[in-house]
């Protein structure tokens, strides 16, 4: 988008509340996990990743073992399941060992991450105020968009937890576009607010508001464009009357029959 350029891509911290950070996980986008040195400790198998994944998303809850059965092997008897998820922890805790600390607590009946031992890039957005609202830059993506189709039972799961993810980023942006009066600061929250949700009319009307209020009458207009382009592609809509007296009002005598 023109206009005000969106916040770069916050860096994850370097120690958390019990020490180092071992680990830095990044679910958004295409699953990530690296030491601070760099050193990539990501599994290769898809379900050890997902199963890596529903561990850290359900912090600071342990995962129950059998909730974890459930989801990545949902077609399979009871038992087999379980014994394919003891297969999937010996595999993930191999993957995780170059990190030189312990990542996971493993028990009888459930898994957890030690407290600090990992940054968790979805813990930061869903800390985000609209006072602080610079870890939304991280919602880049899809969450773990690169695990769809692994069982039918987590992909039902990942649909919960990626509106989830969206619905929490999507009110903090609401309220931080609320509390912009300058134009340049509106043109900037809008923007994010619509890296959340593209089909958000409300941020694109801010956005024509603000270009209008500084004289770029045209720019306002190419966002109503946008707009446009936007809702009939995602959901074959046109925009709200609302919208288009918006870009009435924008275009003036000039612009009107």
């Amino acid at each position: 988008m023109s206009g005000a350029s969106p916040p770069s891509k916050k860096q994850p911290p370097e120690t958390g509340p019990a020490g180092s950070v071992a680990v830095r996980l990044r679910l958004i986008g295409q699953m990530e996990a690296m030491t601070p040195g760099g050193v990539s400790v990501l599994p290769p198998g898809r379900k050890t990743r997902a199963l890596l994944a529903v561990v850290a998303l359900s912090t600071p809850r342990p995962a129950l073992r059998g909730r974890l059965a459930e989801l990545l092997w949902s077609r399979r008897p009871e038992e087999q399941s379980r014994a394919s998820l003891r297969q999937e922890i010996h595999r993930l805790l191999e993957a995780l060992s170059p990190a030189g600390r312990e990542i996971l607590n493993v028990t009888r009946d459930n898994i957890s991450l030690h407290p600090g031992a990992a940054w968790v890039d979805v813990e930061d957005v869903m800390r985000a105020t609209a006072a602080f609202p610079d870890s939304l830059s991280l919602l880049d993506g899809d969450l773990l968009e690169d695990l769809s189709g692994i069982d039918a039972t987590f992909d039902a799961w990942l649909t919960t937890e990626r509106e989830r993810l969206r619905d929490k980023a999507r009110i903090v942006a609401e309220a931080r576009l609320s509390e912009q009066e300058a134009p340049e600061s509106a043109i900037a929250a809008a923007q994010q607010l619509l890296m959340i949700d593209r089909a958000h009319e409300g941020a694109w009307r801010a956005l024509m508001r603000a270009y209008a209020e500084r004289g770029e009458r045209g720019m306002a207009i190419q966002a109503y464009d946008r707009c446009r382009a936007v809702l009939v592609d995602l959901m074959d809509a046109e925009p709200s009357a609302e919208t288009q007296a918006l870009l009435v009002e924008i275009r003036g005598p000039a612009g009107k029959g």
